[in-house]
């Protein structure tokens, strides 16, 4: 048996809240996907998020509720050239410059992507 862990959980009530607040301003009755985009340096897992939210939304009125979750790969970007990469071998030193003034690019987003309604 998985166990639940409070991360997760909240986060899935959270996407629910919302999903649930915009269904009710559309009008709509049933629930049939959300899509949600995660990036990977977000500190949650996906298949402990996908777990928490079918158990929440097990009483919900539609059939199945699928949540599809897009991974965000963590990129940087070289505060001094630009470029942007992902980590390479050389560890967080710009590939092209080999400046170790990067930033973050990529890889820290959580939003819903979409939701698809009846």
């Amino acid at each position: 048996m998985s166990m639940i862990h409070p991360r997760e959980m909240a986060l899935a009530q959270d996407i629910l809240d919302i999903v649930q607040r915009e269904m009710a301003y559309q009008g709509a009755i049933k629930l049939r996907t959300v899509r949600v985009v995660v990036g990977e340096a977000t500190p949650m897992l996906p298949e402990r998020l996908t777990f928490c939210f079918e158990l929440i939304t097990k009483e919900f009125p539609s059939d199945r509720i699928k949540l599809i979750i897009e991974r965000i790969p963590l990129a940087f970007r070289c505060r001094f050239c630009g470029a942007t990469f992902f980590i390479p071998e050389t560890g967080f030193a710009c590939p092209k410059c080999r400046s170790k003034n990067v930033a973050v690019f990529s890889g820290n987003e959580l939003f819903i992507k979409e939701i698809e309604v009846e």
